[in-house]
């Protein structure tokens, strides 16, 4: 099971209860989430051979960031002037950006509960790695998700 991170998730701290909604930190925490989840879905069943990762495909020209103007506090005006100043330089193809995606989903030499970037093992820059490596953070995040999602699997 491949999940998608991005480094729109590095330098926040999860929250599991917020009342403010911000599309640009929803985001970022999105992302964040799906970090938690895969290290600890795959520490939960990796006995049965279900292997968990998350990757970062890199930065690929996409038009998801219409949804995200400088009017979105902070993280919003800091991303629209990050993207304005690299956009040329740091894109990658479609191709190029499904290539870890790939990797992670059929290669035999893999090692679930990693992230990867291009197509090896990395490590998240910032604060991430500490929630990734944090099995009470982990825990915390599995079981919220489970009180939130119980009605729609049971």
């Amino acid at each position: 099971i491949v999940h998608a991170f991005s480094d729109g998730s590095v330098f926040l701290t999860p929250r599991f209860e917020d009342a403010h909604y911000d599309r640009a930190l929803a985001y970022g925490h999105s992302k964040l989430a799906n970090v938690l989840f895969a290290a600890e879905l795959d520490r939960r069943y990796a006995h049965r051979n279900i292997s968990a990762f998350s990757l970062h495909p890199g930065g690929i020209r996409t038009n998801l960031l219409r949804h995200i103007d400088g009017d979105e506090g902070l993280y919003g005006r800091f991303f629209s002037v990050m993207f304005a100043i690299v956009e040329p330089f740091l894109w990658k193809t479609v191709e190029q950006g499904a290539a870890t995606n790939v990797y992670c989903t059929v290669a035999r030499d893999i090692v679930g509960g990693h992230y990867y970037e291009d197509a090896h093992v990395s490590y998240v820059q910032g604060l991430a790695p500490a929630a990734f490596f944090n099995a009470t953070l982990r825990d915390i995040f599995w079981r919220r998700s489970l009180q939130l999602t119980k009605e729609f699997i049971e």
